[in-house]
């Protein structure tokens, strides 16, 4: 685990469900003082965190243009995570797809900028593999820019390309902080957003699985593939990536594709349920498979797939997690 004795340490977009791990994680370091950057205080998700003296909730909207700046001024972190962003799913990106661009565009250069300004020593950002363009193959980091992202993802996925090479700049041309950007492929786990309008497809499948929203629907024909990869070993391999310097844009996920019908069949098993199911193949769906080289997360962070949290075991803490929450779950 990276020494982070004396250091503080800002994570904006606390309260999202990546966000709230990572803090949780980094109270099991030595780390000196976590602040964590929220838009909205929602105070159930956080009775753990507020119970530390190394937390201290900062209630910002880095929507805002003065917003970052100000949050920096008063934090003066050495390191920054940041875990801010506006997120949704296939059907609302599709219909919607500037809502994502522009609240997202100005967060981040505004946070970036904020960062250099205030001489933050790290920055660790959540990229996403939205921006690798349609290949056939294990996408390599350095595949990102050869072509323009899958159709479906060119708005999120320019997005998110933008916000990287704004970091190689801060990184390598101005040296001005260490910049490590970590591609993440699907992430899911406790906290998560379950709005079945705007959700990605693992938690509301989640919800549909606990709440007994049956027929099961389902888009498409189930045999679209994901790498899924579990909250909590994202928090650990963003730990991890605090002892990097320069800049670098790794892929971050479980090496393991399943299908959307694999993922409905461990939760039957899981639940100890067989829903009817139905398929709607007129639904929006995005790109049919993509799976990603883990050789650098290996290399750089010695960080072995096999050895991270299985589907099965995530989707068993996830459910029972949102079974005992049902009532204050942020939706």
């Amino acid at each position: 685990m990276t020494d982070l004795k004396g250091k503080k340490v800002l994570v904006t977009g606390a309260g999202g469900f990546i966000g709230i791990t990572v803090v949780k994680k980094l109270l099991e370091t030595e780390v000196d003082r976590v602040f964590a950057q929220v838009k909205n205080l929602r105070p159930y998700y956080y009775d753990d965190i507020l119970n530390s003296p190394r937390v201290t909730i900062v209630e910002s909207d880095l929507t805002i243009p003065d917003q970052p700046s100000l949050v920096l001024e008063n934090c003066k972190p050495d390191y920054v995570i940041v875990s801010n962003a506006v997120s949704f799913g296939a059907k609302f990106i599709q219909e919607n797809p500037l809502a994502l661009i522009n609240s997202n565009t100005i967060m981040n250069v505004n946070l970036f900028s904020a960062c250099h300004e205030y001489r933050v020593s790290k920055i660790v950002y959540y990229g996403s593999t939205t921006g690798y363009p349609d290949l056939e193959k294990n996408l390599e980091e350095e595949d990102m820019f050869k072509g323009d992202p899958f159709e479906k993802y060119f708005s999120v996925g320019w997005m998110k390309r933008y916000s990287e090479i704004l970091l190689r700049l801060y990184s390598e041309k101005l040296k001005s902080m260490d910049c490590t950007v970590l591609r993440l492929t699907n992430v899911y786990g406790p906290y998560d957003k379950y709005d079945l309008n705007t959700s990605h497809f693992t938690p509301a499948m989640i919800r549909k699985f606990c709440e007994g929203m049956f027929p099961l629907e389902v888009w498409g024909t189930g045999e679209d593939s994901r790498d899924l990869i579990y909250s909590e070993d994202v928090a650990d391999i963003t730990i991890k990536s605090l002892s990097l310097s320069g800049f670098n844009a790794i892929n971050v996920g479980s090496g393991k594709n399943y299908t959307v019908n694999e993922v409905i069949e461990k939760l039957e098993q899981a639940l100890g349920v067989n829903p009817e199911k139905i398929y709607q193949e007129d639904k929006p769906t995005m790109i049919s498979k993509r799976s990603v080289c883990l050789t650098k997360l290996k290399t750089l962070l010695g960080v072995d797939s096999d050895n991270l949290t299985s589907l099965e075991k995530g989707l068993d803490i996830t459910t029972n997690w949102y079974n005992n929450n049902k009532g204050s779950i942020y939706r």
